[in-house]
């Protein structure tokens, strides 16, 4: 009986196709013992051994994360989510900027074992040298053979990723000749725009653009690896153009021949430089030289070209800029060329901040291939992708998506039409992506992506408290045609007035529609919000949410406290569709008194708001889901999907704010409330208790319930009157001014006169227990202040409970019934519609609360602003009700 053979055990990177030569490491580790000769001689090696240490244990984290959410592949949102569960990694990695793509290092000749061949290693696609001797046979006995399947891209180039330009031989680790795909997007018409990380002059291309000046200088970083790559031969080649042909204005271009190098040709462009007092001009002049670049490669046949970043080099542009007006371009010539030979665009990056930025941009970008649609409806024959051989007649119309099972000989069914007909409204798709089926070249899919609300099982009454927000899928064939392109073209049409649809859905203005599209939301997370788990809850549950809408967005973590605010007050309101907030209401107030201290706050309090719950609070994210007439998800996890496909799909609702003045000077606008009494002391001291989240306000009002404090100090107040001449949105200009805003307040160092005959102020003497002056109707997510208010109302509420007509038996009763809002059914909480009021307190020492942010203690006065404010909302619809 013979014996079988003993298998060699790999490690985890060997599994997972890296190189990383372990064995090598391990003696170079056991021949430095000590701590200090590792650190100095031996620093390379241990830097190594560590970084195969976090890359196989980022690959087994990702591929756990990725089995857990039912994939057979890694994508970005995997390698998030693995870093972000993990309390090391996510220290270390919390800020770096995860691409399309894997980039891995390149391993040093000393760290490759002797005996390594290719035949070891993965197939790739890029250039490598062969080798000129065979290997022996004890070698090969040694080798053991890895197997590794490529993904393949999905979803037009969102999500999946394959690393195709590993080091393979040592002459490629040594001189750097790998090239990796970090990202690739498909557009519309088939053409491929792939960002990779590498030398320009390893790109497989029919041209390389080089980037030059009116004297064809080959200096900069590519023309000096052109220059390097080429030799003497591709110098005169370069002289030779120059002889024949003149770039005298900046974005002017020609070709020449590409001796040596790996493509063909060179199509050199004077590249424009950056000037910041001539932006709009700098930014046009690119705009033209991409253009140029891209009708010259048109006009010669070509099939690819690679692309360095154009002019943010010793151009001076910024990279960002720079980016986006490429892109921009690009996306602006295959809209207008239709019909071109051009089939992919890669672009070249060296640099870590370029392969940063250029990823980011390629995965906001929008590219659509300009198809008119009209209003009426549509009507074609789908299959589903699980029963290929049933027929469905899929309709399209302004209100919803209707399908309908045919017969075998195309004629519907009468007898059981409600069981074979499903009627989608538009509200509860949220998104659809076209996509290539990878089994048959031929057919094509319409994926829609919905959202609706649904009765949990035991539920009896419509949108009870058991409600659900269930997310499905459902997946529509076509293969009408015989040939992939007319399918896909169909598909397309389909997803462009589907997404047309849902826009019109949300009553947004035309221009927003066809305008801001390729526009971006700009999303603020502040990772100290609630628990300190705001970022990984955006990670793990909104961002795969918005990729499905493709809903774009630029994402900043606040750094320092005011970030936001300093932020908003410099951005330029035209590259944004609104600004969301992934925090607790803290950073939604810094936002809002940002934009409001601009110059042109008359046109920034327009910019929509949206609002993730990320922090205690949340209270302006609950006021929006309630005026929907949805259900409030009781799960932090659901509340934030529910709010997320909300912000993907939302209508801009107007809201109320109101204009206040401080005992300091400061002028500030609240969107949520004033407190003062026990209700700001809960607030103001359940801070210590940040990281318990929601519970810290019970926590701290059981303290304050058993010890009470009343508050000495009288309120005045303008009762509210429909018929008044307070500001709203429709009478603000850009000429109106802050100071106009001021109806009916006097300055704060004034006596306010209450004679009933001559004036419209009333006053409230103290001592009181608990004051609360709002604009919404929620404070919390738990708390009802005003069970009547809604969003723009048009007036504040003001309720107070007064100290020598309650005790803590009354106080108590009142926490118990703020749940549900019925606090205010007692008789000792009295609740009146204000128009302006303002607090005098007699105290020296307490806490005042705007928006749950502590200001100084003393006089306050404010009156309300109607509907000055934009939000991301939905307006509520008619078979929903109002939850008590």
């Amino acid at each position: 009986m013979t014996s079988t053979p003993k298998k060699t055990r790999l490690s985890r990177s060997a599994r997972a196709g890296i190189i990383f030569p372990v064995a090598r490491i391990h003696r170079h580790l056991k021949a430095c013992p000590t701590a200090p000769k590792r650190i100095t001689q031996g620093a390379s090696v241990y830097l190594a051994s560590v970084l195969e240490y976090l890359v196989a244990e980022l690959l087994e984290l990702s591929g756990n994360a990725a089995r857990d959410c039912q994939r057979s592949r890694i994508i970005p949102r995997h390698i998030l989510l693995a870093y972000a569960n993990d309390g090391e990694l996510f220290k270390l990695l919390r800020h770096c900027v995860v691409p399309e793509g894997g980039i891995l290092p390149n391993i040093h000749l000393a760290f490759l074992d002797k005996n390594q061949d290719d035949s070891s290693l993965p197939n790739t696609s890029i250039s490598r040298e062969k080798k000129k001797k065979k290997k022996t046979a004890s070698s090969a006995a040694t080798n053991v053979k890895i197997n590794i399947r490529k993904s393949t891209l999905a979803k037009k180039g969102q999500g999946s990723f394959s690393v195709t330009g590993t080091p393979t031989t040592k002459a490629a680790a040594l001189k750097g000749t790998a090239v990796t795909t970090l990202s690739e997007r498909v557009l519309v018409r088939g053409q491929k725009l792939t960002v990779v990380q590498g030398s320009i002059v390893n790109i497989k291309a029919d041209a390389i653009v080089h980037p030059t000046n009116a004297s064809f200088y080959m200096g900069g970083d590519v023309g000096k690896a052109l220059a390097s790559a080429g030799g003497q031969e591709l110098r005169n080649a370069v002289a030779d153009a120059a002889k024949n042909a003149t770039l005298i204005n900046s974005g002017d271009v020609t070709i020449s021949a590409a001796p040596n190098l790996s493509a063909s040709h060179l199509i050199h462009v004077h590249s424009p430089n950056w000037n910041a007092a001539t932006q709009d001009a700098c930014i046009g002049e690119l705009d033209q030289a991409i253009l140029n670049i891209l009708n010259l490669a048109d006009q010669q046949g070509f099939t690819s070209i690679a692309l360095p970043s154009i002019s943010s080099g010793r151009a001076g542009f910024p990279k960002q800029t720079a980016a986006q007006t490429i892109l921009a371009a690009l996306s602006k010539f295959f809209r207008q060329t239709t019909t071109t030979s051009l089939q992919q665009v890669c672009f070249v990056l060296y640099d870590p901040e370029s392969v940063t930025v250029y990823t980011t941009e390629l995965q906001q970008i929008k590219m659509t291939e300009g198809v008119t649609t009209t209003s009426d409806d549509m009507q074609d024959t789908f299959s589903l992708r699980d029963q290929s051989s049933k027929q469905y007649t899929v309709k399209l119309t302004t209100a919803a998506l209707v399908i309908q099972l045919q017969t075998d000989d195309n004629r519907e069914q009468p007898r059981t039409i409600k069981n074979n007909t499903q009627v989608i409204p538009i509200e509860d798709i949220y998104g659809c992506l076209c996509m290539k089926d990878n089994r048959n070249s031929i057919r094509c899919h319409l994926n829609l992506y919905l959202y609706s609300l649904q009765k949990a099982s035991g539920a009896t009454l419509p949108f009870s408290k058991k409600s659900n927000l269930q997310r499905s899928q459902l997946l529509l064939t076509y293969a009408k045609f015989n040939d992939f392109e007319s399918n896909f073209g169909v598909v397309t049409r389909w997803h462009q007035s589907l997404k047309r649809a849902i826009y019109l859905k949300q009553n947004l203005p035309l221009d927003i529609v066809t305008t801001k599209r390729d526009k971006r939301a700009l999303v603020f997370i502040n990772p100290a919000g609630g628990a300190g788990k705001a970022y990984r809850l955006v990670m793990e549950y909104v961002v795969g949410v918005w990729s499905e809408a493709e809903f774009t967005y630029h994402m900043i973590v606040t750094e320092y406290a005011g970030h936001a605010r300093e932020f908003v007050r410099s951005i330029q309101l035209a590259d944004w569709t609104g600004i969301v907030v992934a925090s607790g209401d803290g950073l939604l107030y810094e936002i809002v008194n940002g934009l409001m201290s601009r110059n042109d706050w008359q046109e920034a309090i327009k910019l929509p708001i949206g609002h993730l719950p990320c922090g205690s609070g949340n209270a302006f994210i609950t006021n929006i889901v309630r005026y929907s007439k949805q259900p409030i998800m009781k799960t932090m996890e659901k509340f934030i999907v529910q709010a997320a496909v909300i912000i993907a799909t939302h209508n801009v609702l107007p809201f109320d704010m109101a204009l206040l003045d401080i005992c300091d000077g400061q002028r500030l606008f609240s969107f949520l409330c004033i407190e003062w009494g026990v209700v700001a002391d809960v607030d103001c001291d359940s801070e210590q208790y940040r990281f318990l989240g929601e519970t810290r306000f019970t926590v701290e009002a059981l303290k304050h319930i058993i010890k009470p404090r009343s508050y000495e100090g009288y309120i005045d107040y303008i009762p509210y009157d429909a018929v008044d001449d307070t500001a709203d949105s429709n009478q603000i200009t850009t000429d109106t001014t802050i100071a106009q805003l001021h109806r009916h307040l006097l300055p704060l160092n004034e006596p306010i006169p209450t004679d009933s005959t001559s004036t419209k102020w009333r006053r409230i003497n103290g001592p009181f227990l608990h004051v609360l002056i709002t604009s919404k109707a929620c404070i919390s997510k738990d708390v009802i202040a005003s069970f009547r208010s809604t969003l723009s109302d048009g007036y504040l509420s003001l309720q107070y409970i007064r100290a020598d007509r309650s005790s803590r038996i009354h106080l108590a009763q009142t926490f118990t019934k703020l749940s549900d809002g019925k606090h205010v059914d007692f008789d000792f909480v009295e609740l009146l519609p204000v128009r302006a009021f303002r607090i005098v307190p007699a105290d020296t020492s307490g806490n005042m609360m705007v928006d749950g942010e502590k200001v100084p203690y003393g006089p306050v006065q404010g009156e309300i602003l109607p509907s000055v404010g934009r939000c991301m909302g939905r307006l509520p619809t008619a078979n929903e009700v109002l939850l008590s």
